[in-house]
């Protein structure tokens, strides 16, 4: 064994990768673009391939679905310094709304201390905004009053639901289920 160089021991070899590699190589949910980047040039460069189509089209194949995914399929890429160039800027949107997502976190974490320790409590005057609402979708073979019903509550109607059996006008053949009145259909609804 010492008249064996060094070399020739399989823990001192560099291990080539196959291109097959690189097709299993995934972007992750919620990995940025820059880190997924990275990850897939570390891996290349352990890949002994001439043709460098391979590494485009293992890239694609694993890229999320998004803007920048968007972006290649329009225009295909044709080599990776291609993809580096066109990444670089996808990279810093993500980076500036990763900033911004955090200046917004401590913004609403101090505006919460300064309201816990005694700051302005007063009643919210804007509408309950629609995050606030459990997400319920209504299937649209429902009648429209049903419909009209169950949005209701967002205050994204203008009409009021005020007329609760009255005469809302002059036309009394038609009958709206919603407002529970006449002078309009609720099939005239066709904006919702």
């Amino acid at each position: 064994m010492a008249s064996h160089p060094p070399a020739l021991f399989a823990t001192n070899k560099t291990k080539h990768l196959e291109v097959a590699y690189l097709f299993d190589i995934q972007q992750n949910k919620g990995e940025p673009l820059k880190s997924y980047l990275i990850r897939f040039n570390n891996a290349t460069v352990r890949v002994n391939d001439l043709d460098k189509k391979n590494f485009v089209k293992a890239f694609q194949k694993g890229l999320r679905v998004g803007q920048f995914n968007d972006s290649l399929a329009l225009r295909k890429p044709l080599t990776m310094e291609e993809i580096r160039a066109r990444a670089k800027k996808h990279i810093e949107v993500e980076e500036d709304q990763v900033d911004q997502l955090e200046t917004e976190r401590q913004a609403s974490t101090h505006d919460t201390r300064s309201a816990s320790q005694g700051g302005h409590r007063g009643e919210n005057k804007y509408s309950p905004k629609l995050k606030d609402y459990p997400l319920t979708l209504t299937p649209l073979r429902e009648k429209r009053a049903q419909i009209l019903r169950d949005i209701y509550h967002t205050h994204l109607l203008k009409n009021l639901k005020e007329a609760k059996g009255r005469n809302m006008g002059a036309n009394l053949e038609e009958w709206c289920e919603f407002h529970s009145a006449y002078d309009h259909s609720t099939e005239d609804y066709y904006t919702l």
